[in-house]
């Protein structure tokens, strides 16, 4: 198996003083993908595209809508011409950003790839709260520098075209990071999430998320 991508983006994003994440501004990028496997292609593409401003009289904060669509163009018996949803994404120990939330396949709440769609329409919308900053706690060897908190909430429609196999679901969710320094040095990310994931006449279902991000900016 065998898989090409190509990428185009733009993005002007800004942050204010004390801020710890970007604060306004927009991201948009276009993805086409290509799967070759057993002599067959399975091609499909992505646009997502990041909005978000500042939240008038409150310092750091803000609010961001990130809209995903996705369409493939493969073979509906393969499961190669799927997009699999799921989960906060984040491994127990990782090196990626610590908010795997906002990719394009993440959806908190949902185990990892249980939401299968040929095609898709996502919309989140997030709320980072003014980050805390501290100062003169721990040692020179362990102390902390900020927690960040963000809330968020998703819609997430699959299956467009055929109106009996149009599917809806939505969550909600929370995630606090804290940064901590280690030995004057190495900075870590500890990551703590929650979320709920609702359904139409299904059961909802919850996630905690912990997670450890090592060798961060």
């Amino acid at each position: 198996m065998q898989i090409l991508n190509a990428t185009y983006g733009i993005s002007k994003l800004r942050r204010t003083l004390g801020g710890v994440d970007d604060e306004k501004g927009y991201r948009w990028d276009v993805t086409a993908s290509s799967t070759l496997a057993s002599g067959k292609f399975f091609p499909s593409a992505v646009s997502n595209l990041s909005l978000g401003f500042l939240v008038p009289y409150i310092r750091n904060t803000s609010f961001w809508i990130r809209n995903s669509i996705g369409e493939s163009l493969g073979n509906k018996e393969s499961g190669l011409s799927y997009f699999y949803f799921g989960g906060f994404r984040n491994n127990y120990v990782d090196w990626q950003p610590s908010d795997q939330y906002r990719e394009a396949l993440a959806f908190p709440g949902a185990e990892i790839d249980e939401i299968q769609a040929y095609n898709y329409v996502k919309t989140m919308a997030e709320l980072n709260l003014m980050p805390i900053h501290i100062s003169n706690v721990g040692t020179t060897w362990l102390y902390p520098t900020f927690i960040k908190s963000s809330l968020f909430a998703t819609h997430l429609m699959t299956n467009f075209y055929n109106k009996s196999d149009i599917s809806h679901y939505f969550n909600l969710g929370a995630q606090i990071d804290i940064q901590l320094v280690l030995f004057s040095y190495l900075k870590t990310t500890w990551s703590v999430g929650y979320a709920r994931k609702f359904e139409t006449s299904e059961k909802g279902s919850n996630q905690f998320m912990l997670s450890l991000k090592l060798l961060g900016d």
